[in-house]
């Protein structure tokens, strides 16, 4: 015999050997036999649902289980089960040599978990293959040569489940390797510590004695002590100000909509205007209202009277109202849903308990009426507009029917638990460590769900409540829960979910006149929330990061050109800012806001940059340098590089976007790389470079290191002259880069923006006196273009430092109403100007006595 064929045989006898030696446990699935579940005593019974083989595979048919709200309803089916967990026991089995779970899933549509000894898994999250290595997880269950319990743990919504094979193998075949389930990131535990209530005890203290709030005197701008995250609260009335269900914000972020007993005191629904700083009067008669998801201007409402409802649109730039149409309900139900809208802005009515729903076409001033199959709960429209989707009320049971009437049936729902929605999919929960990402219209799709996607991939849980996804699908917004991330409002970039954003630490206490969900704005810039520390809720709002700067900015002449930026339904216009410098030094010189992407400059020589500003007042970072001289100069945001792990987004509030990067290895693989920061220079020109650090530690260039030690953030110069591209390296734990700023002059950055490091000047001619039981303060007005606002804080003291605990309030105007206690009679109070960039001038004083 040839010895190559020898060789063959050979190869080919250890290759079977060990493809019957890899498999240490399988269920076939080619019987239901050994099948049990517990009862409520913990005794093994027949299973409660609907099981068969067929064609060696198993079938499983999920009861339609109900949540605990269905039990005082007459209408609910009886005899419908509770969960149901199916097990099969199984000889010993070496854990340690056999340590790959192996599932295969022909058909579902549910979130089914598949668990091992009563540990539940990451597998099945979708149809194919997909394994996971019991070795990556620490539990005593899953190790060891131990007796073996498979568990199917499913999910109560009516769908069939299809299961070819479950087995535990000592080795992965190729095409099982592609379903592996690593074991994920390990979030860091930030121990976030704030003080209570951020310690605006005095902000509280006044509150609590004012009553009600005096016009444009209800906002306070103040930092999170936690993550530094620049803060307004933006009402201050008595009572409730609270959010109730769907999103708040305008399509255009200029208002927000929100519950309140002011409603009833102005005469129409309360509508808070963050850059007016003010709230003002809607329509009337608006209990159940939604904004156009299309048009920033329209605000659609419903009033009622008995069973008839009536459906309105109000304009908020004419104020005037249109009547859509009315109907009337053969039942109303216990609670209508106004809170969703199709992709196209038509507006959904549901009445939970009932079968009643309706389709408002604003445009077309139509209003359909539809008779669901079951009461529904929780009504939406698929993004495609052909499906009605719902929930059997009060039943984990998913359903869907076709607006034509062309067909119905039951729905897939993957993920189990809260979810975040948004236009281009929904991020679910799939057990406490993994997030699914489901895409829209696979409410029919059992058979092949691939399209489901694992989104994050925790060790550790990372608990959050409801949520929205981003247009862009860039981020999810959501509430912590449990764990680290308890009462935070967190955001989560969907290319590296490892980076969990703590936004801010809430102090809410929830109930349905104060809820803890987080609302962003349409560019997700700011984040919306409410917060009832002082005692009634009020609500409040974040800063996220800074809108997107134009683009391909250019001079012509004495003409500035530019283009709006990558996310723009926020924008209202644009300001100019010039210098005779390239790198510093730059001042506004348009007095009225631009709302074209053009502008007439007078002196070519200058250099320009342009920002863009929001509806709410906030401005963008100055754009790109254009001008007609030879010095350039670019501040470039760390989060805006191209990064890889461990170097990860991290918020910071005192960063200039809020946001920055940090190296945080979150595994052991990534323990052992250094993280990679890739800043692009000009290529036909060297350049001096600065970075914006905090922490300890160095980075990493070429030949050269740059060292950190920094407890608050620094600019620190990188030795020598650059151009093209330069890379940054760390594996220094924590080392943090806000920014990079390069330049062809000598100038030397300050500041968190350089390019506008100037302060505003000082307030004035302050005076105190006295009015009745308050304090009236008035000072001269600064004649910054850029002023934002004006901080008012007060102390018994002196030299006091002004910070949250003597603040008193912000305002944009030149006076403010102090209501101290009776028995003060030494007050001294201070003022500060902040401009858009959040510079802060030095403090103003005056001394009021009694």
């Amino acid at each position: 015999m040839p010895r190559i064929l020898l060789s063959l045989i050979i190869i080919g006898v250890f290759f079977h050997l060990s493809a019957e030696e890899r498999i240490g446990l399988i269920e076939d699935c080619a019987n239901t036999d050994g099948w049990f579940e517990y009862d409520k005593d913990h005794k093994e019974i027949a299973p409660r649902v609907k099981m068969e083989s067929k064609d060696g595979r198993l079938h499983i048919q999920l009861n339609r289980g109900l949540l605990y709200a269905a039990r005082k309803h007459s209408w609910v089916q009886p005899g419908v089960y509770p969960g149901s967990i199916l097990r099969k026991k199984y000889k010993e089995v070496d854990l340690d040599k056999y340590p790959y779970l192996v599932v295969s899933i022909v058909e579902k549509g549910s979130g089914i978990f598949f668990g091992v000894n009563g540990y539940d898994t990451k597998a099945g999250y979708r149809t194919g293959i997909t394994a996971v290595d019991l070795r990556h997880y620490d539990n005593d269950a899953i190790h060891g040569k131990k007796p073996i319990s498979f568990e199917v743990d499913l999910h109560d919504n009516s769908t069939t489940c299809i299961i070819d094979e479950i087995k535990l193998v000592s080795q992965l075949t190729a095409e099982e390797q592609k379903g592996l389930i690593d074991q994920g990131l390990t979030i860091r535990n930030e121990n976030l510590e704030a003080e209570n209530f951020h310690g605006l005890t005095t902000l509280k203290e006044r509150r609590q004695r004012r009553g009600k709030p005096i016009a444009d005197e209800e906002f306070s701008i103040y930092r999170d002590t936690a993550t530094g995250a620049i803060i307004t609260k933006l009402t201050d009335y008595p009572g409730n100000d609270y959010l109730a269900e769907g999103p708040a914000w305008s399509a255009d972020g200029e208002a927000f909509v929100y519950n309140s007993k002011r409603g009833s005191d102005i005469g129409g629904l309360p509508i808070c205007y963050p850059g007016k700083w003010q709230t003002k009067k809607g329509p009337q008669n608006a209990y159940w209202r939604l904004w156009s998801n299309v048009d920033g201007n329209k605000l659609g409402f419903m009033s009622r009277k008995g069973k008839q409802f009536t459906v309105s649109q109000w304009n908020e730039s004419t104020q005037s109202t249109t009547v859509i149409g009315s109907f009337e309900v053969p039942k109303v139900g216990g609670y209508t849903e106004f809170k969703n809208q199709t992709p196209d802005g038509k507006q959904l009515i549901g009445f939970r308990e009932t079968p009643y729903f309706y389709l408002v076409d604003f445009n077309q001033k139509k209003i359909q009426a539809f008779t669901l199959p079951t009461p529904l709960k929780d009504v939406n429209i698929s993004k495609d507009g052909k499906d009605i989707l719902w929930g059997n009320c009060y039943t984990y049971e998913g359903r869907w029917k076709s607006l034509d009437g062309s067909g119905e049936g039951i729905a897939s729902r993957f993920n189990v638990g809260h979810a975040s929605h948004g236009q281009s999919g929904m991020v679910g929960s799939f057990g406490g460590n993994l997030k699914i990402f489901v895409p829209p219209n696979l409410h029919k799709e059992r058979v092949d769900n691939t399209a489901v996607t694992i989104w994050a991939n925790w060790q550790n849980k990372v608990s959050t409540d409801y949520g929205r996804v981003t247009v862009d699908n860039k981020y999810i917004f959501t509430n912590g829960l449990k764990g680290d991330v308890k009462n935070q409002h967190v955001m989560i970039p969907s290319a590296d979910t490892g980076a969990v954003l703590r936004i801010t630490r809430y102090f809410t206490k929830f109930s349905w006149s104060s809820t803890t969900y987080s609302r962003p704005s349409p560019d997700y810039t700011k984040l919306l929330f409410n917060e009832n520390w002082i005692g009634d809720t009020d609500m409040h709002m974040a800063y996220t990061r800074l809108p997107d700067a134009p683009q391909n900015v250019k001079l012509s002449k004495h003409t500035l050109n530019w283009k709006p930026g990558t996310l723009h339904k926020e924008i209202k216009g644009y300001h100019v800012y010039a210098s005779q410098h390239s790198d510093h030094a730059f001042k506004r010189i348009n007095d009225q806001l631009i709302t074209d992407t053009s502008f007439t400059v007078n002196d070519g020589e200058k250099y320009y940059r342009v920002c863009a500003v929001e509806h709410s007042g906030l401005e963008s970072a100055l754009s790109h340098l254009t001008s007609n001289n030879k010095h350039i100069a670019k501040l470039i945001p760390a989060e805006h590089m191209q990064f890889t792990a461990p170097a990860r987004q991290f918020f910071d509030g005192y960063a200039h976007n809020f946001q920055c990067l940090r190296i945080n290895a979150q595994s052991k693989e990534e323990q052992k790389k250094l993280g990679a920061i890739k800043i692009k220079l000009p290529s036909d020109k060297l350049v001096s470079i600065w970075l914006r650090c905090k922490g300890t530690g160095a980075w990493k260039l070429d030949n050269e290191s740059v060292a950190i030690n920094a407890a608050d953030w620094k600019w620190i110069k990188v030795p020598g002259r650059w151009k093209d591209i330069l890379v940054l390296s760390s594996s220094d734990d924590a080392l943090m880069l806000d920014s990079a700023f390069y330049t062809s002059t000598d100038h030397k950055p300050r500041s968190h923006d350089p390019l506008d490091a100037q302060a505003p000047a000082q307030a004035q001619d302050i005076t105190a006196h006295a009015d009745g039981e308050h304090v009236q303060i008035r000072w001269n007005a600064v004649a910054d273009r850029d002023l934002h606002h004006y901080d008012i804080h007060v102390s018994e003291t002196a030299d006091f430092k002004p910070s949250n605990k003597t603040l008193l309030g912000s305002v944009n105007k030149t006076s403010f109403v102090d209501s101290p206690a009776t028995t003060a009679t030494n007050l001294h109070y201070k003022i500060i100007a902040v401009d858009q960039r959040f510079n802060a001038g030095a403090a103003s004083t005056c001394q009021f006595k009694r």
